[in-house]
């Protein structure tokens, strides 16, 4: 089941964690199930409406599950009863979606990221501010990952956590000189990179 979630959630096969990867973006969805029963009880809708697709999809989606075999599980998610169910859930919740990030928006991220990354394997800047920089670039990534499973919500959350700490953190950037240095590019993609993120989160910069 590794392999075939790490399908489903679009995870590189090559990823030197995969199980671990895996394993929380299924929690992930578990989480997502429950939450959406939770809103269909808030609206007063039966338990047995959502039997027993719901039922079946947290059983498969556990971490427990992982090393048995899709075989195993296909011939109970897979059935017209269960798809409809979901069908089904999906719209009678159909308004509290949220507004999905565009597919231009996502590459533009995700191209940022990797120039941010590039600089950085390429410039001579302190491990304190390559650190810096990197558990920024994860927990982008993280969160990028997880807007499959959870929507632009833990995008946004991540993003307020970073926007909260790079007001503190510039002055780690070297000052501006006549021809950049590489740190101060390094430097310079990563705030392009929250500039770019930030427009998906409710909250902005702290004044000054």
């Amino acid at each position: 089941m590794v392999q075939t979630w790490a399908e489903v959630f679009e995870v590189d096969l090559s990823h030197p964690h995969l199980e671990d990867e895996v394993a929380s973006l299924v929690m992930a969805l578990r989480a997502e199930i429950k939450f959406a029963r939770e809103r269909l009880d808030a609206y007063g809708v039966p338990a047995n409406l959502t039997s027993p697709g719901f039922e079946r999809l947290t059983q498969v989606a556990s971490p427990g599950q992982l090393h048995s075999t899709w075989n195993g599980h296909r011939g109970n998610i897979q059935p017209p009863e269960c798809r409809k169910i979901f069908e089904w859930a999906a719209w009678a919740l159909r308004e509290e979606e949220e507004a999905d990030m565009s597919s231009e928006e996502l590459r533009t991220l995700r191209s940022e990221l990797d120039s941010l990354e590039t600089s950085m394997r390429e410039a001579d800047m302190a491990p304190y501010l390559r650190d810096f920089i990197q558990r920024q670039i994860d927990t982008i990534r993280t969160a990028l990952r997880m807007y499959g499973v959870q929507g632009v919500k833990p995008v946004e959350e991540a993003l307020q956590r970073l926007l909260a700490l790079i007001r503190p953190k510039r002055s780690l950037c070297p000052r501006p000189t006549r021809q950049p240095s590489q740190p101060r590019r390094a430097c310079s993609n990563e705030l392009r990179v929250l500039s770019i993120a930030s427009q998906r989160s409710p909250t902005t910069l702290p004044k000054s």
